[in-house]
């Protein structure tokens, strides 16, 4: 199995829907840190709480090849969003990071705006269907105001507010002007 994971032509690999868990997302931890050539991948859906949030993210750290990360509709919680996202911080190739539906909150939004602020690297973040609330909408737009790389948010269904969502879309239409040299 080992070889079929470093082969090079390995860049996608999409185990979306397997109730892989905490176990099975530590095995992808260490797949990380190994020779895999892997661009993409797609944990979509796979059981995963903070505990295999904290193996992905220290991973993540460590990584220089993953460029998107979808981590949707697992049970990350706030300690493990926070987990993944503190590891962007280290990190200089995710450009895509899907984190939506995993009950994240205020605690998320906070290591989100660290990660505006001192990564510029990604582009493209999907917080949907999370209750960062109010507090969390503002933090994120702090953290955007100082961020010129990220260009698409999604924040659907996490209660940021009206007036926190149209700034950060106004922040977010800045950066894509600037991505297209207008």
């Amino acid at each position: 199995m080992s070889h079929i994971l470093e082969h090079p032509s390995l860049r996608t690999l999409d185990l979306s829907h397997n109730k892989i868990g905490d176990y099975g997302a530590r095995g992808i931890g260490k797949l990380l840190v190994s020779k895999c050539p892997l661009t993409v991948l797609d944990l979509c859906s796979n059981q995963i709480s903070v505990h295999g949030a904290g193996a992905i993210g220290h991973a993540l750290e460590k990584n220089s090849r993953l460029l998107s990360l979808n981590l949707r509709l697992n049970r990350l919680s706030d300690e493990g969003g926070v987990a993944v996202l503190k590891s962007l911080l280290k990190n200089t190739t995710l450009t895509t990071l899907h984190l939506g539906g995993n009950e994240l909150g205020e605690l998320s939004a906070q290591a989100m705006n660290e990660v505006a602020i001192h990564n510029s690297t990604l582009l493209s973040v999907n917080l949907s269907c999370n209750k960062l609330g109010e507090a969390g909408g503002r933090l994120l737009q702090e953290g955007l105001e100082e961020n010129s790389a990220i260009t698409a948010m999604d924040l659907r269904q996490t209660g940021v507010g009206e007036e926190n969502e149209y700034c950060i879309h106004q922040i977010l239409k800045r950066n894509q002007d600037r991505a297209a040299g207008k």
